[in-house]
């Protein structure tokens, strides 16, 4: 999973302000400046789908259909970091111990029942002599 990246939007006018990725008609996020002039923008865990080129617009507060040309880009590039070696090995974990604690469970299971069946036909042969076998 990615890192979260943070972009800041300057709106001296308040109001709505966006963020817009280069390539998709929607805007990314939108968020209502009221209080100061900075929009937070926050890109959760991003991917490299999540590269390219970010411009934020405004709508002035009181303006609802006036909207601002798109501002200066940044451009965000986001790259894979490969784990390393150690982590990926011992993340998946060892074959053979996986194997061996099946073999455990296995054998536990199978020793588990043969005691249940055991004490089971015990209780039964004990209620088919209630008298202990004697004559």
């Amino acid at each position: 999973m990615g890192t979260n990246v943070t972009v800041r939007c300057r709106n001296s006018y308040r109001g709505a302000t966006f963020l817009h990725k280069d390539g998709r008609r929607a805007p990314v996020q939108c968020q209502d400046v009221t209080d100061g002039d900075t929009a937070t923008f926050t890109l959760l865990g991003v991917t490299p789908t999540d590269s390219g080129a970010y411009r934020c617009s405004y709508h002035p507060k009181g303006y609802p259909f006036l909207s601002s040309p798109l501002g200066d880009s940044v451009t965000l590039e986001v790259t894979l970091t490969p784990a390393p070696s150690g982590l990926t090995v011992g993340s998946r974990g060892n074959p053979v111990v996986g194997v061996v604690r099946c073999c455990a469970a296995v054998l536990v299971l199978g020793l588990g029942a043969f005691f249940v069946f055991d004490a089971r036909n015990l209780w039964i042969q004990r209620d088919e002599n209630p008298g202990g076998g004697g004559p």
